[in-house]
């Protein structure tokens, strides 16, 4: 809470200027269409269409599992396990009341109770303190903070239709070429239709699956780069993290790397959650990390990233999942499935210009990703500006 608010603005209790239920179940007379917050409270929140047709928005905060996490919903709705929170007063703006338990996420998740299954209840939500400026003012902190919501939303929905469409590229030319290349074609078991000037090879034929590591020259306490399979982001987002670990910590159980290696995951659900990478900018051209990787290095003639793209297809990493072995939650992809994954491979000139053509998509996607970032961070001040140190509009 601020140590100071501007002339005319509160610090209230939820409970004076909002309705705060387990569930929808507000009374006829506090529903006010358009403005009707929802607070979800369970692990999973379950939510169906209001069949009764009440009108009104919602945010929720989920109240087990992920206990204080705060959404909004447009939709009119009932929620199962679920905190609802609605304006009661003509004081208060329902999408305000959103916008500050969402600035004090950290705080409502504090709010939790229980050691098996943590709750919030509303009673736990009743007595927070929000702070209340006028209602005209109030509505235009919501209407600042939607438009930054709005900015991201759209950025995000960019973001989701160029993946779509890079999926789509990427298998048009992993299986068909570069358009206007090629005109006969072969097919064949597991490999499908492909250029009849593509070789067709198993994976063992154009990499090795985990290389045996050579013979170091290094001092103990130099410093090594290292790769956790924590630092690494799904759907192949590349690295997260750059670590550095001393030769004494990692010179001993963890996998050996080179720079330019494909670290393919082997264990479930890193496997099947994209959790793989292109080793790059390693220190003195090495490294280690997680021994769950399996390391594909690339013989003569083939380009590591255009064999990167191949192997985290969707149809490579579900023959691979399909291949586990192992415990449930402990299973792993062998060696031997991974090198005998069949390819169509073309020649290196066409290799590295179907790989610039899926780069420019890749470069619009980190752009994108990184605006959202930004997006992010500028909500965030400004929500420290408008909640933590207020100033007047």
């Amino acid at each position: 809470m601020p140590s100071k608010v501007p002339p005319n603005w509160k610090v209230v209790r939820l409970e004076d200027v909002a309705e705060v239920r387990k569930g929808t179940s507000f009374t006829s007379k506090s529903l006010v269409p358009g403005n009707v917050p929802v607070i979800a409270g369970g692990k999973q929140p379950a939510y169906y269409h209001n069949t009764a047709n009440r009108k009104g928005r919602i945010v929720t905060v989920s109240a087990s599992g992920a206990a204080g996490f705060v959404a909004y919903h447009s939709d009119p709705i009932f929620a199962t396990d679920c905190i609802t929170i609605q304006s009661s007063s003509e004081h208060s703006d329902t999408r305000y009341i959103y916008h500050y338990l969402k600035h004090r996420q950290e705080d409502i998740y504090r709010l939790k109770n229980g050691s098996a299954q943590p709750h919030i209840y509303p009673r736990d939500l009743v007595n927070l303190n929000i702070v209340l400026p006028p209602i005209d003012e109030q509505l235009l902190i919501a209407q600042i903070l939607d438009s930054v919501d709005k900015a991201c939303r759209k950025t995000e929905e960019l973001r989701r239709k160029t993946e779509q469409l890079r999926v789509a590229i990427i298998h048009k030319l992993l299986t068909r070429g570069l358009p206007g290349h090629h005109a006969e074609w072969k097919k064949a078991t597991r490999l499908g239709t492909y250029p009849a000037s593509w070789k067709a090879c198993l994976l063992r034929d154009v990499a090795t699956i985990n290389p045996r590591r050579p013979k170091l020259e290094v001092s103990l306490d130099k410093e090594i780069s290292f790769i956790p399979m924590a630092d690494v982001g799904e759907n192949c987002y590349g690295l997260m993290n750059q670590q550095v670990r001393s030769y004494e910590v990692v010179s001993k159980g963890y996998t050996y790397f080179e720079e330019n290696d494909i670290l393919f995951a082997k264990i479930t659900p890193c496997l099947q959650n994209g959790k793989h990478l292109i080793a790059s900018g390693l220190t003195d051209g090495f490294g280690f990390g997680t021994t769950e990787f399996h390391v594909v290095r690339v013989k003569a003639k083939v380009d590591a990233r255009f064999l990167f793209y191949i192997l985290t297809q969707k149809k490579y990493i579900d023959e691979c999942a399909n291949s586990f072995t192992g415990t449930a939650g402990q299973q792993r992809i062998q060696p031997d499935v991974l090198k005998s994954l069949p390819l169509a491979i073309p020649t290196l000139n066409e290799q590295r210009e179907i790989v610039s053509h899926i780069l420019v998509i890749d470069n619009l996607l980190q752009t994108l990703f990184a605006e959202n970032d930004q997006l992010n961070l500028f909500k965030q001040a400004l929500s420290n500006v408008m909640f933590d140190r207020p100033i007047r509009f």
